[in-house]
């Protein structure tokens, strides 16, 4: 799994510049970004190819050491919470591969990246100061009607993401 990280994210983390990626389904593939959620410090991941979209908010300085982990364990509660089994996440965590730092993987995907951004930050959101996950922020975002990388047509990115994990045979058609 390759999580694209933007140059504010890879700024914030004081990292190195990333090398590009070299997966090439982007199913696998994640823009990663660091904003402001509802006054918190927030990391959002959105899928290359359907701009599926996670987030986490309220993360401490620990957190953000430890990003990638709090990335995926996000991705798997958000999943779980769209009813995908425990085996489906797991099969699709354990067949997207190690878990690498790259670029981002384009201009289109990370478009969708800020579409999510400004989805969110354009409605108000309860944010759960209990949880890392914020459920029904994600929820919303991934029901909002958009356009995605991989996909001609408009729709879902909870749609788009169902279709991806069809075609690689994880969901049942």
């Amino acid at each position: 799994m390759e999580f694209g990280i933007t140059i504010p994210l890879q700024n914030y983390l004081h990292a190195r510049k990333p090398p590009y990626g070299n997966i090439i389904d982007p199913l696998f593939c994640w823009e990663v970004h660091r904003f402001t959620f509802a006054g918190k410090d927030a990391l959002i991941a959105a899928n290359a190819s359907n701009r599926f979209c996670v987030l986490a908010a309220g993360l401490s300085q620990q957190d953000w050491a430890d990003w990638q982990t709090v990335c995926v364990d996000s991705l798997a509660a958000v999943l779980r919470s769209e009813s995908l089994s425990a085996d489906l996440v797991e099969a699709y965590l354990g067949i997207s591969g190690p878990f690498e730092t790259t670029k981002t993987h384009g201009r289109r995907s990370v478009a969708g990246l800020n579409l999510a951004v400004d989805y969110l930050q354009r409605h108000e959101f309860a944010i759960d100061t209990a949880e890392l996950v914020q459920l029904d922020a994600c929820s919303a975002a991934n029901r909002e009607l958009c356009k995605a990388a991989g996909f001609a047509q408009r729709g879902r990115p909870v749609d788009f993401l169902r279709h991806d994990l069809s075609r690689l045979g994880l969901l049942g058609g």
